[in-house]
């Protein structure tokens, strides 16, 4: 099991309502949406999992950089709770479950974490732990900053 939490603190961004029915959506990155890329250490293939604050999720799988796009059907639907814990302060968390992604239940995994704020005005920004090139690219290699076994890469 892998537990996520992004807090977003000092913007009002556009959150839509929570979902009567959380499903499985795609293209989640067109308004406001949490990320999370995950891939083996040492291995080209890496997911991405998308979540919005009302409850819907995606996850693809891809086989290099940008690379192979497809849904992932092994992966459950994830436990996705959205908090305003303060005025203007906003907090997702998710929990997934990787086992039926034996190669994510394996061994130490490669993380990177981002989220796409939509401001309800037509302007986006887009925030990750790290972009690693000169335009954001949460897919780069090089934006997968933590690792899941206890180490942080520098």
């Amino acid at each position: 099991m892998l537990s996520l939490r992004w807090v977003v603190d000092g913007a009002s961004v556009l959150v839509e309502g929570r979902a009567d029915t959380p499903a499985r959506r795609d293209r989640l990155w067109e308004s406001t949406c949490f990320e999370a890329f995950l891939a083996p250490a040492g291995v080209p293939a890496y997911w991405e999992v998308n979540v919005a604050a009302g409850g819907d999720w995606n996850v693809y799988r891809f086989d290099a950089h940008r690379h192979g796009m497809r849904a992932e059907n092994r992966a459950p639907a994830p436990v996705v709770r959205a908090v305003a814990e303060a005025p203007h302060v906003l907090a997702v968390a998710a929990t997934l479950q990787l086992a039926p992604i034996a190669e994510l239940a394996a061994g130490s995994l490669d993380v990177a974490l981002a989220a796409v704020l939509d401001f309800g005005d037509g302007e986006r920004s887009y925030w990750a732990l790290r972009h690693s090139g000169a335009a954001p690219d949460f897919h780069a290699r090089g934006s997968f900053v933590v690792r899941i076994d206890g180490e942080t890469k520098t």
